[in-house]
């Protein structure tokens, strides 16, 4: 029995509860609706877990064998042993199968490997919590939510310790997150390739804004969408050009397109703090049949419709047909991860990208940092090599701009000038929590005039400076309309200006 109901488990999530008289063994999904734990609980011992902060996150190194395969008794061969595998491109490792004593047919059984899958994906990040709260209801399987931190996590078990309850989380991904589109499988049958030509390579590199989650803050995170016209596209082998001339192999594209496009119309400046309403995009997709989908408040909040327009991340909550492979976006969350300069630069046929499972990530070693760098595809369809520079080009690791400049005129002509730090990768808001620095010191660069030739600069190690009305007299006339900026110096680059205003009276 104990070898059966583990087979199910990892197709169909079981949680088990032996704290009343019975083993209660359910299907995860009747946990509930998720309820909000309180704050959690410091322990006096220094030596236990979270002895600061009361819980502890952590996140598990990948399976070096992937789960990717499902044996099971196939309905439409009677009954014969039948395999199913993950969809998409094979992860390292040898992969892990799962032998279910169960009868399906091939659809069925593709769509529960691919679930199993993205599911030991999610086991990967984990909380251990501590609470001095006494509920019954929060039992294995109950979905919760934790006070400074994004998301639902399922309670995979608990124990009653000295300090308090200790419950162990793991995250729970939203439930489209799970699904893909119709997956369809074989049971062993023939299946022909698709009848179309192969079709050219449709190519946009770009690189993506930390995620410290999931990242090195010291690591770029170039990424590359390759599509085609034709759903007979076999995909394209990738090359990285570090701008000498010579390729290195970046691998294989995969079949899977991805959804991206030209603008026909240019984006209008709009305010990054607030939801664009009146602005509207019409995008060209290279096949009639891809499809651009609408999302509401929550799915826009859990990263749904992320896409790259030119040099701006976006987000929009309607796509709308207006022709065969034309779409028209609206309703835009605007300058996205840092990428505020872009906000204002727009023109039509911009590379449109939606950032969703189907972008490749590349080497960053093998591309380089150097300006003059491309990413090359190359597939069966291509008469020449199709070339791309990189977007967002070196977001990864530059700092994002200071915000909220104030200026201040105290009462013996001093100038104060503050501003507010932000830290690249700290994309959700963590109330009562300072944003993290990210970076290795704390150093900010002040110039008075043109930033590349200044009439004088100062750096600190605080977002404030006081410029004395002793200093301001030895500038000269022309230094007091001068326009004073602010960068903060990053580990690895500066980040882009911001005005603080003059030093002359107000």
């Amino acid at each position: 029995m104990v070898e059966s109901l583990q087979a199910l488990d990892a197709v169909f999530p079981l949680d088990t509860d032996a704290s009343g008289e019975n083993l209660l063994v359910r299907h995860e999904s009747l946990g509930g609706a998720a309820r909000t734990l309180g704050a959690a609980s410091v322990p006096e011992d220094p030596e236990g877990f979270g002895a600061r902060s009361g819980f502890a996150r952590s996140r598990g190194e990948p399976a070096p064998s992937p789960l990717a395969l499902l044996r099971y008794y196939d309905q439409d061969r009677d009954y014969l042993p039948g395999v199913q595998r993950v969809a998409g491109r094979p992860a390292p490792g040898a992969p892990v199968g799962i032998d279910l004593p169960a009868s399906l047919d091939a659809a069925n059984a593709a769509r529960l490997i691919h679930r199993a899958h993205r599911r030991a994906e999610r086991a990967r990040d984990t909380i251990v919590w501590r609470t001095t709260e006494l509920d019954p209801a929060i039992a294995p399987g109950v979905e919760v939510r934790l006070p400074g931190h994004s998301g639902t996590w399922r309670v995979r078990a608990w124990e009653w310790c000295e300090a308090g309850v200790e419950l162990e989380l793991e995250r729970r991904l939203p439930t489209a997150t799970l699904e893909t589109a119709p997956l369809t499988g074989s049971s062993g049958r023939y299946a022909p390739p698709v009848d179309l030509p192969p079709g050219e390579t449709r190519l946009v590199a770009f690189e993506l804004p930390l995620d410290t989650a999931s990242a090195h803050s010291d690591a770029p995170r170039p990424h590359a969408a390759a599509s085609s016209s034709s759903a007979g596209w076999p995909g394209a082998a990738l090359y990285a050009d570090p701008g000498t001339g010579t390729l290195e192999p970046l691998g294989a594209t995969g079949r899977t397109r991805a959804l991206l496009g030209v603008t026909a119309n240019a984006l209008p400046p709009a305010n990054s703090l607030l939801l664009d309403r009146s602005s509207a995009l019409d995008v060209t997709l290279p096949d009639p049949a891809m499809v651009l989908s609408g999302a509401n408040t929550a799915e826009l909040a859990q990263g749904v419709n992320l896409a790259l327009v030119g040099e701006e991340l976006v987000q929009f909550a309607k796509a709308d047909p207006i022709g065969p492979g034309a779409w028209r976006l609206s309703g835009f969350l605007r300058g996205l991860a840092g990428s505020e300069a872009g906000l204002a630069a727009h023109a039509p046929g911009e590379a449109f990208v939606l950032l969703d499972t189907a972008i490749r990530p590349l080497d960053a070693a093998l591309l380089s940092s150097a300006a003059e760098r491309e990413v090359v595809a190359l597939g069966r369809g291509d008469a020449a090599p199709v070339r791309t520079s990189v977007h967002l080009d070196g977001i990864t690791r530059r700092p994002l701009a200071p915000v909220h400049p104030r200026r201040t005129r105290l009462p013996d002509g001093t100038v104060r000038f503050t501003w507010t730090r932000r830290a690249r990768g700290a994309w959700r808001w963590a109330d009562t929590l300072d944003v993290p620095l990210v970076e290795e010191t704390e150093i900010y660069l002040l110039t008075l005039g043109d930033p590349e030739q200044p009439l004088a600069s100062w750096q600190v190690l605080e977002p404030r400076i006081e410029i004395s009305p002793a200093t301001i007299a030895t500038l000269g006339e022309a230094a007091i309309t001068a326009p004073v900026r602010v960068r903060q110096a990053g580990t690895h680059a500066l980040s882009p200006a911001l005005l603080l205003g003059t030093l002359e009276a107000a």
